[in-house]
């Protein structure tokens, strides 16, 4: 209970605290009330739409909604309303490749490297992503930090354009390598629930766990899909 209804304290201080009434309302990804500090380290719930007067349920966003996985896990259930969802990409080299981190967003990345639910589209900062890795890979150094100056310093699409294009194929493959990976992790898991007798068919979360692996392995299916397309 601690954990799902606690928000993270004001500051750097890494502390949560739960706040009366506050904790009581329930989460909606475009939520019509956020509770805010005062400089004072009063809470006060702000409004950020219109709300009708009469039985509207007050509702804020309880974070990373994007994050299907780990909304699930927090909280119980999972949001299908964003139009996008996290692709589930955390590429190793983030934490030492300052670069790569301010290409992505290091605090944000898990709103950025996403793909589209209704048709699997891949977001401009997945393709940026993958691209700068596999520079990286193919030993091009040059065209990796002509293409992190151009992402970077003034989005220069001519320069993204031109070195998307030369790696494209190889770009293409490499996501296609990582979306291919997830599935199949997916449906080990779905193996897994399903053998007789294991703990997968005795958990009392085993309907939602299906739901979410089903949400997300759909979501996957049409970005693998549309990446078979540009092979």
């Amino acid at each position: 209970v601690v954990v799902t209804r606690a928000r993270a304290s004001p500051g750097d201080s890494g502390e949560a605290e739960i706040i009366p009434l506050s904790d009581m309302m329930n989460h909606a990804y475009n939520a019509n009330a956020d509770p805010q500090y005062d400089d004072d380290g009063n809470v006060h719930v702000v409004a950020t739409q219109d709300i009708n007067q009469g039985n509207t349920a007050l509702c804020k966003c309880y974070g990373q909604p994007l994050n299907p996985s780990r909304f699930m896990s927090t909280y119980g259930f999972f949001d299908v309303a964003p139009p996008v969802t996290y692709a589930k990409f955390m590429p190793d080299q983030l934490e030492q490749d300052e670069q790569l981190a301010e290409l992505v967003g290091y605090d944000d990345y898990k709103n950025r490297l996403v793909f589209g639910v209704e048709n699997g589209d891949v977001s401009p900062d997945v393709w940026n992503c993958m691209t700068y890795l596999v520079l990286a890979a193919e030993g091009d150094s040059d065209a990796q930090q002509a293409f992190y100056q151009a992402c970077t310093a003034g989005n220069d699409e001519a320069t993204i354009q031109q070195i998307q294009d030369l790696y494209g194929a190889a770009t293409v493959q490499a996501l296609a390598e990582h979306v291919n990976e997830v599935l199949t992790e997916i449906d080990e898991c779905q193996e897994t629930m399903d053998e007789g007798g294991g703990m997968g068919l005795q958990h009392k979360h085993l309907p939602v766990i299906r739901r979410h692996n089903e949400f997300v392995r759909q979501v996957f299916k049409k970005v693998q899909w549309n990446l078979q397309q540009m092979m």
